[in-house]
């Protein structure tokens, strides 16, 4: 699978989170997550769990408490900016790589729901879904976000 549409979209997200201070954590959102520091951790999570149901070994991903999440959110920064982006990136990039070593075809099992979507379902769900989170926290930073022309055009044609 050619991931170039939701590289370009997880690279305008890390751009954001580069920008990130420890003081921003608590920005309010305009989504389920509340602030911004519960939305980094969503983000994270979200990438290791497509991650896990895209490999052959769909072993679970060990979900830290509550506690230990709010630390780790806090870790990562730079107080002055940066940061947050690199294990952002990780993460993504295991995504990625999850992603392009399946066929577009191909089926996989969601746990939650208890039924299956092809590769390529799931794909344009978790695009839309990043480029709604990267417009997101460009709102709670004051910031205005236009996804790129090719992941707008990706949009388009997905919808149809």
């Amino acid at each position: 699978m050619d991931v170039s549409v939701l590289h370009s979209v997880t690279e305008d997200l890390a751009g954001y989170l580069s920008e990130l201070t420890t003081g921003d954590l608590d920005r309010p959102t305009s989504g389920a997550a509340g602030n911004v520091g519960a939305l980094y951790r969503r983000l994270m999570e979200q990438n290791l769990q497509v991650a896990s149901v895209l490999t052959v070994d769909a072993s679970p991903w060990v979900v830290p408490s509550g506690a230990e999440r709010r630390a780790a959110v806090h870790a990562p920064a730079n107080a002055y900016g940066g940061g947050y982006e690199n294990e952002y990136r990780r993460t993504a990039s295991l995504m990625e790589a999850a992603f392009s070593s399946r066929a577009d075809s191909a089926l996989v099992p969601l746990h939650q729901r208890d039924y299956e979507r092809t590769v390529a379902e799931l794909y344009a769900a978790v695009v839309g879904e990043v480029v709604h989170h990267a417009s997101e926290l460009a709102r709670a930073l004051g910031l205005g976000y236009q996804p790129r022309s090719m992941v707008a055009a990706y949009l388009g044609d997905a919808e149809e």
